[in-house]
């Protein structure tokens, strides 16, 4: 391990335990931690887009395909906000890219959402495998079954009013498995942390964190 790779462990480390310190109370070296992580993001962010605007603005203009230097007005014309007299040519670029965005999220979502879930959700039953058409019959059973929980033009009694149990039953099932997964995903990111924070050299920044909670404690003890 070199000495970069040192000092790059020690200092995620120590943003490590800077964030975790707001479990012991909200201070200096939290709101550090937290102006560094949306200052990165931030910086980030901004590296990106001119990265961007080079790649996929600049470049195919220099290579003659003139018509991207509609792209680049429209994206300068978002600054036009900046100057009171030119103010209503935000509206333009903005337009554009609410317009585009709802097409592209429009047609992805049916694609996705709606025509490759029905898709999926008609199978065979007479496969050859047994475990398989077991598999492909509760899926059917509980679609139907969470679309008649949904179904709200007729009272839900007779013979819908089972029918609408099993639904809400196959609902709660898919929920509580959709957060379990997000727990557990989120748990092995917090154990992942906590093994770092136990591998040499980085639990130097434990004992340091330690003493100056220590300190802190005294302090306020002494000023009270």
């Amino acid at each position: 391990m070199t000495s970069y790779d040192v000092a790059l462990s020690l200092l995620a480390s120590g943003l490590v335990l800077m964030i975790l310190s707001f479990l012991y109370r909200e201070s200096g070296w939290f709101s550090f931690a937290e102006h560094i992580v949306v200052g990165g993001l931030s910086g980030y962010g901004a590296a990106i887009g001119i990265k961007n605007v080079y790649y996929q603005g600049l470049t195919p203009l220099a290579q003659g395909q003139f018509w991207y230097i509609l792209a680049i007005i429209a994206g300068l014309l978002l600054f036009a906000g900046l100057f009171k007299t030119l103010a209503w040519w935000v509206r333009v670029p903005t337009a554009i890219m609410i317009g585009t965005g709802i097409g592209l999220n429009m047609r992805a979502a049916v694609e996705t959402q709606v025509t490759a879930q029905l898709i999926d959700t008609v199978r065979s039953i007479n496969t050859a495998s047994l475990t398989t058409n077991i598999n492909n019959l509760i899926i059917v059973i509980g679609v139907c079954c969470v679309i008649m929980f949904f179904f709200f033009s007729t009272e839900s009694k007779g013979a819908l009013k089972p029918v609408g149990i099993v639904g809400r039953y196959f609902l709660m099932i898919s929920l509580g498995s959709s957060f379990a997964y997000a727990v557990m995903g989120r748990t092995s990111l917090m154990i992942a942390r906590f093994q770092d924070l136990l591998s040499y050299p980085n639990y130097y920044t434990i004992f340091l964190a330690v003493a100056l909670v220590l300190y802190d404690i005294l302090k306020q003890r002494k000023t009270s």
